[in-house]
This record gives C-alpha cells, structure tokens and sequence, in this order.
C-alpha cells in the first residue's frame, strides 16, 4: 500500500479537495484517483504534522482500517499535505 500510494502521489493522481488548519488541528480531504476509481480519503493531524484520524472509502480501509496500516490513498495524502 505505501509503494502505490507513492506512485499515486508521484504520478499526481491526487487533488487536494480542502485544506483547514485550526489552533490544534490540520484537517486534510483529498481526491484520488487511480485506475477507473476514485477515492476520498481524509485525515486529522495535530500541530507536529502526526496522524491522528484517517478515513478512506476503499475497501482496505473498510476491512482492515488502520491495523494493517494506511490504504494508499491516505498515504498519498499525507504526501500532498506533507508539502
């Protein structure tokens, strides 16, 4: 999942949707797409850039979560938002 969402990200395959910075949070949504589908993940991080809460609508997310690690698509996000 990290190599593809790598790819994702190198390959522009993302849109970041919305961007909210408050005084303790980043508030992060994104569009990604890759192959015919498309996603919307999403992710909350505190003020040192951590990962506090990620959601996706990919099947990866929906079975596994965050157990097995971030679905490609909220990697290429913290990727973007990571810039």
């Amino acid at each position: 999942e990290e190599r593809k969402g790598i790819e994702i990200f190198q390959k522009k395959n993302i849109e970041l949707i919305s961007d909210e910075i408050t005084f303790d949070c980043r508030r992060i949504q994104g569009k990604v797409s890759f192959g015919s589908k498309v996603n919307h993940p999403k992710i909350k991080t505190d003020i040192d850039g951590r990962i506090k809460q990620a959601q996706c609508d990919c099947s990866h997310f929906r079975y596994h979560k965050l157990v097995q690690g971030p679905c490609r698509h909220i990697v290429a996000l913290s990727l973007i938002g990571g810039r």
